[in-house]
């Protein structure tokens, strides 16, 4: 068991949606990822908290634009890698953390910060790809 994780995950499931929210009074798929490296890995990794609601059928992909040469893409995931999905345009607009089991965390605007698993249906179905942070 990974106590800290544990604890983690706890305190990030009260956590509410909020449009460009970057703490724990609420927060994106973005600034859950910001939460979850900070607090769980101590990395801080930078903001790209300039853009608007909906931005992905805007064509604009500022995961993979802004984080490319922060993590490499990689074919299994591992506990703390970056899950993306698509939408219907191609664009990598959502985002989580790959947790244990086929499971990622994720903020959802509809929902706040929950748990899924990323090969059931709706996300199997929108699944883009995993990434892995590049140490160092």
């Amino acid at each position: 068991m990974d106590k800290k994780l544990d604890d983690l995950i706890r305190k990030l499931r009260a956590v509410p949606y909020l449009h460009k929210g970057r703490d724990y009074n609420g927060a994106d798929c973005g600034g859950m990822i910001l939460l979850f490296y900070r607090d769980y890995r101590g990395i801080t990794l930078p903001d790209i908290a300039d853009y608007e609601e909906y931005w992905g059928y805007k064509g604009k992909n500022y995961f993979i634009e802004d984080y490319h040469k922060l993590f490499d893409p990689v074919a299994v995931p591992q506990l703390g890698d970056v899950v993306l999905f698509r939408n219907d345009k191609g664009v990598s607009d959502h985002g989580g953390v790959v947790l244990r089991d086929g499971k990622f965390l994720h903020c959802h605007r509809h929902i706040g910060v929950s748990i899924d698993r990323y090969g059931a249906l709706p996300w199997g179905k929108r699944l883009s790809g995993f990434y892995r942070y590049i140490d160092g």
